[in-house]
């Protein structure tokens, strides 16, 4: 298993701004743990339920992608949402709205304990996937006492990387620092969302062929589209069509192919369109042997942008390839 352990404090996690079509092949494991004891006053605690619900619309969803694991910690620990779920973004959300504020103490040693577990699942990750795990605690951190669950934490620490996101309006800044894997991974709620999008940016969504998939993007915001278009047959060539429509907005697209092992055979293109609205744009790929994959990726020029696009594939014979040109 090709996992990499993140030992001590990896500033890359949070402060690794420049992505290429390349990083488009990282996989996350991303472990949620909120406190729901009612020392955190209501409407910080409604917040906190709302930026992990933004999280988990913003974030490439998937076994090949980003997986999200949640649970809720007081007196005890339970689960909401497993790391192997099959549920879609929206079942996700409907088990957040579900969450109610519970209990007084803190059992941190039980729910560390219980990360490690998840952790050490591999689940149904392939064998050969590159994992970067994190664990994003959202507490306040009163009430913890660091003595009683510093060797859990500290093993926990080999294992991933912590982030912890203050909730409420008093918080013990100084516990919350220790907790995390780096000092200034103690970050404010409002963080959440650019996290988000920072591990959005390092996975893909698959595009499944022959199915229309609507996407809304803000300035400078990036979808990554990973698009599977195996060629085995030497003698054979595929074309890949992309069909991208523009309701409003426009767009900057990037694109790369690469080989099972995520490894590019072209640099990535680069080109820019200006779009006026409802706009449709065809894009036809020739896909020679041994190409496994399609990295598209579409960047939002204008404030709000809303796109549709479709993917569908066919072969022929080398000797046919004039015919297309």
């Amino acid at each position: 298993l090709l996992v990499k352990p993140f030992y001590g404090c990896d500033h890359a996690v949070l402060n690794n701004l420049n992505i290429t079509s390349n990083d488009c092949s990282k996989s996350f494991d991303v472990f949620i743990l909120l406190d729901i004891t009612t020392d955190i006053e209501q409407n910080e605690f409604d917040l906190a339920l709302l930026e992990i619900t933004n999280f988990i619309r913003k974030a490439n969803i998937g076994s090949e992608s980003t997986r999200l694991g949640l649970f809720i910690f007081s007196d005890s620990i339970k689960s909401v949402i497993s790391i192997n779920s099959n549920e879609s973004k929206q079942e996700m959300i409907n088990r957040i709205e579900t969450i109610e504020q519970s209990g007084n103490f803190k059992n941190m040693k039980k729910a560390i304990h219980k990360t490690k577990l998840m952790i050490r699942i591999n689940g149904n990750r392939e064998e050969n996937s590159l994992v970067h795990r994190v664990v994003i605690f959202l507490t306040n951190g009163l009430g913890i006492n660091l003595q009683l669950i510093q060797k859990e934490l500290n093993t926990l620490k080999n294992l991933c990387q912590i982030i912890t996101v203050g909730v409420g309006k008093m918080i013990n800044k100084k516990i919350l620092k220790l907790l995390a894997s780096c000092p200034d991974y103690l970050i404010s709620l409002d963080k959440m969302l650019e996290f988000s999008h920072r591990i959005t940016c390092l996975t893909c969504a698959k595009l499944p062929l022959n199915t229309r998939v609507k996407l809304q993007l803000n300035k400078e915001e990036k979808q990554f589209l990973k698009i599977n278009i195996i060629n085995f047959n030497k003698f054979n060539m595929e074309i890949l069509d992309l069909n991208l429509k523009t309701i409003y907005g426009s767009y900057v697209y990037f694109y790369s192919f690469s080989n099972k092992f995520h490894q590019n055979f072209f640099d990535p293109s680069f080109e820019f369109y200006e779009k006026n609205e409802k706009l449709e744009e065809n894009f036809r790929f020739l896909i020679p042997h041994g190409v496994h994959n399609l990295f598209f990726t579409i960047k939002g020029v204008d404030l709000v942008n809303k796109f549709e696009i479709e993917a569908s594939k066919y072969s022929f014979r080398k000797y046919y390839i004039n015919y297309f040109k």
